[in-house]
C-alpha cells in the first residue's frame, strides 16, 4: 500500500511507499497538503531510517540533493524540528502507533539527540 499526494494545480504526484513517513508538509488555502514544502522519512523494509526525501524548495534553500543522509539529514531534522513536531501533532494517534510515543515526547528527546549528533 502507498500513499499518494497529488498537487491539483500541476498534477505532480508524490508517492509514498508504505515504509515511508511524511514528517512535514504545509497545507494550502483549501486544506490540502502543499507539495512545495515537505520532508519524508525513508525507511527500508526492516524499518531502519535510510534518509530523508525533501521537496525542491528545501533542496534549493540548502543546495541539497532530493535524498539526504548523514549530516544533511541531521541538519534538516534540527532546522525543521518545530515544524515537523507541529505537523505530527495533528496526526498524534497515528504517530504514536508508529513511534510508540506521542509527538511532543518524541520530539523533546529527539531535539537534544539531533543537536548532540550535529555537534559531534
Amino acid at each position: 500500500m502507498s500513499l499518494q499526494l497529488t498537487n491539483q494545480v500541476s498534477h505532480n504526484t508524490l508517492l509514498l511507499a508504505q515504509q515511508n513517513i511524511l514528517l512535514y508538509a504545509e497545507y494550502d488555502a483549501t486544506g490540502q497538503i502543499n507539495q512545495d514544502n515537505y520532508i519524508v522519512m525513508c525507511r527500508d523494509v526492516r524499518g531502519r531510517v535510510t534518509g530523508l526525501l525533501v521537496s525542491e524548495s528545501i533542496q534549493q534553500m540548502y543546495a541539497f540533493e532530493p535524498f539526504v543522509t548523514a549530516e544533511e539529514m541531521l541538519f534538516i531534522l534540527s532546522e525543521y524540528e518545530r515544524k515537523i513536531a507541529g505537523f505530527c501533532q495533528v496526526f498524534a494517534a497515528d504517530f504514536e502507533q508508529i513511534f510508540a510515543l506521542p509527538p511532543d515526547v518524541y520530539f523533546a528527546a529527539a531535539r537534544h539527540y539531533w543537536h548532540y549528533r550535529q555537534a559531534s
